[in-house]
């Protein structure tokens, strides 16, 4: 497939797809005034399936990842997990190259922000000159978020219930009594809907999950919550197995 041609129409690549938003949070600082984001506040996310996106993305890798996406696809085991991951990497290439026209696929200079806990060079990565994205990759699949403020994104495969109950106690003490409180069919589910809400907000925030499991409340329920003030929170409508979250930081206060 040509490069250009695909990075001109990288909407049309097959199985590549918008993901909609399901339920959306308000944020604290300006539910009243504004119950729902602007529509310019609010990330574009991609998510598709490897299956259908790897007959024209594993032959652009060679021209288009970088030497240490490589060596690191390279590295993993399994066939599937080093698919994935280049598949994966690809799409975001594409699709941030997409925003900065001024820019190839590999000249895409990816960095990381201080981490917000230790000022070290491992926060959220970053495109030199912007614009922010997230990417979440589980076997198979794939998401990518893009946004003009810090924005998570976090997509996973049905969870196992026993590994589901065990992390569950982990979680925010509401949280974790919302989960406890559905029939024991539905907890895996609650418990998938709080994992991917919670793990989106901290790769938003960069800390990933050395930040407490504990500190934030996202919610177990059908409609998620906002985890601090200015922050917007969003469930992604996708097919099972697979759920998914999307959490940015709203426009500040006064550009409201």
């Amino acid at each position: 497939m040509n490069l250009a041609r695909t990075r001109a129409d990288v909407a049309a690549l097959p199985g590549l797809r918008r993901a909609a938003l399901a339920a959306v949070s308000e944020s604290p600082a300006v539910a009243r005034a504004h119950p729902a984001p602007s529509a310019t506040s609010v990330p574009d996310v991609w998510w598709g399936s490897v299956v259908h996106c790897e007959r024209w993305a594993l032959p652009l890798a060679a021209d288009v990842l970088d030497a240490e996406e490589r060596d690191r696809a390279a590295r993993l085991v399994h066939e599937l997990d080093r698919t994935t991951y280049t598949v994966s990497h690809v799409v975001l290439r594409l699709l941030l190259a997409h925003e900065r026209p001024d820019l190839d696929p590999a000249g895409l200079v990816l960095d990381r922000a201080p981490c917000p806990s230790c000022s070290g060079p491992h926060g959220r990565p970053v495109l030199v000159g912007g614009p922010e994205f997230s990417l979440s990759h589980t076997r198979g699949a794939f998401a990518v978020a893009i946004a003009a403020s810090e924005v998570g994104v976090d997509i996973e495969r049905a969870h196992d219930p026993a590994v589901a109950q065990e992390v569950a106690g982990s979680l925010h003490p509401r949280e974790r009594d919302e989960i406890t409180a559905r029939p024991p069919e539905e907890r895996p589910g609650a418990f998938a809907r709080t994992w991917t809400r919670k793990e989106s907000y901290l790769k938003a925030l960069g800390t990933g999950v050395s930040r407490d499991l504990a500190a934030d409340d996202v919610g177990a329920g059908p409609s998620p919550r906002s985890p601090g003030a200015g922050w917007m929170l969003a469930d992604l409508a996708l097919p099972p197995p697979f759920t998914g979250a999307t959490t940015w930081r709203a426009a500040p206060l006064e550009a409201r």
